[in-house]
């Protein structure tokens, strides 16, 4: 996550207008979530195991 103290002030305006508004990617994660839920969920055990240590250290992450 960006150090939002170390951007400049034309870098915030253009993250909050990419990131705002009702169809903003910041605030839209409904198709991710479901993705994981229907998805990648149940099969996890299926995956090859480069795949599960990607998706395994970006729940570790996730959940610091």
């Amino acid at each position: 996550m960006a150090d939002l103290d170390r951007l400049l002030p034309e870098q915030k305006v253009w993250i909050a207008k990419a990131a705002g508004g009702k169809k903003g990617w910041f605030k839209d994660i409904g198709r991710m979530e479901y993705l994981a839920r229907e998805v990648i969920g149940p099969q996890f055990k299926d995956f090859d195991v480069p795949f599960k240590t990607v998706v395994q250290s970006i729940i570790s992450w996730a959940i610091k």
